[in-house]
């Protein structure tokens, strides 16, 4: 996708460290779990993030949510919120 192509090379550009998700079956990666892609499943954040957190636990982080992926952000966002 366009857009995210910018993003990342924008953080390159900066000197930012650039992570990017992609939900499982999407943008052609190959399905290796038998749980597949739900708009409303945020467990892959989940994960992500606490594995971000491990390896740079000072390190501010910054989230954008491009297409569904917007809509996926902010659902684990508002989930983060409650806890």
């Amino acid at each position: 996708e366009p857009t995210v192509r910018w993003l990342m090379k924008m953080a390159a550009d900066n000197d930012w460290r650039a992570v990017l998700l992609n939900s499982r079956g999407c943008s052609g990666a190959p399905m290796t779990s038998p749980l597949a892609y739900s708009a409303g499943y945020t467990g892959d954040c989940v994960l992500a993030v606490a594995h971000l957190r491990s390896l740079l636990p000072n390190s501010p982080l910054l989230a954008v949510g491009v297409s569904l992926g917007a809509s996926v952000l902010t659902k684990y966002v508002a989930e983060q919120a409650e806890t």
